[in-house]
């Protein structure tokens, strides 16, 4: 298996290898982004503007991609941007 590798752009978007991308827009909406189309999740960032409160109740269901998936993802992604995934169930 290959290393998944990011790179960012001037849009914000955060693009991985494996063929998705987020980023977050205003305050509270982080998109996400794969061959579905783009998905809306709502966040809240903390004090502290590196740690960020995801709801997952926001998460959107798709057989194609099951929550835990898109959860290690947006794990990866925070991790590459220097973020703290914080999970909130709603």
């Amino acid at each position: 298996m290959a290393t998944e590798i990011f790179r960012t752009n001037w849009r914000g978007w955060a693009s991985s290898s494996e063929g998705y991308a987020v980023r977050i827009v205003g305050r509270n909406d982080l998109q996400y982004r794969d061959e579905s189309g783009i998905h809306h999740i709502f966040i809240e960032p903390m004090t502290k503007w590196t740690e960020i409160v995801v709801d997952t109740e926001a998460i959107p269901r798709s057989p194609l991609l099951p929550e835990g998936e898109l959860l290690n993802r947006l794990r990866r992604v925070f991790a590459f941007r220097g973020w703290t995934l914080i999970e909130s169930g709603g």
